[in-house]
């Protein structure tokens, strides 16, 4: 198998590579020379030699390394606001996308399977970073209900009138401890 990991840092190559097998390889990009220059370093001192390394712009995936029927699999381990057409166009039939997509202020990690042209759900989960609390926090808007045992936020502000006072300026809830 041959896999395509968008954002590298070596670490997570090496152990992609060592899942595959002896015969598996792996291409990581990334867009930072440094990241990318550790990385070969990295995965140098690692001794697998199934790791290419390769600056670029991920959302372009790999264009020069990718096999005649495509890569065997690609995971994204960035959050994605959407899914790039290039990891779609060079993931091979049958073969699967993992990336962490971000949709309504959540990130879910979705596996995907392409048929033909289009990509299947086959598994999904939350997943995340946890969110800074301290004082240069970004805050979403929230109202707690049901007597706080249920809170809704707004990722991008809340709708006039939504938590009852008509300007869409609501209160923060408190933190349970």
């Amino acid at each position: 198998m041959t896999v395509l990991e968008v954002v590298s840092g070596g670490y997570n190559a090496e152990l992609l590579a060592h899942v595959l097998g002896p015969r598996g390889r792996v291409v990581t990009v990334d867009v930072d020379p440094y990241v990318v220059h550790r990385t070969k370093r990295l995965c140098a001192e690692a001794g697998s030699g199934r790791v290419i390394a390769v600056l670029g712009d991920g959302g372009l995936g790999a264009p020069g390394h990718v096999t005649a029927d495509g890569f065997d699999g690609v995971i994204i381990t960035h959050n994605a606001a959407d899914i790039a057409p290039a990891w779609r166009e060079q993931l091979s039939d049958g073969a699967r996308l993992v990336v962490p997509l971000e949709m309504g202020g959540y990130t879910r990690s979705l596996t995907l399977v392409r048929r033909g042209d289009v990509l299947h759900t086959e598994h999904w989960t939350y997943c995340g970073f946890v969110r800074d609390r301290v004082a240069a926090a970004r805050t979403a808007p929230a109202v707690p209900l049901a007597d706080g045992e249920v809170t809704v936020r707004w990722e991008d502000g809340a709708p006039p009138g939504a938590c009852g006072t008509g300007t869409g300026t609501c209160a923060r809830p408190a933190t349970r401890r």
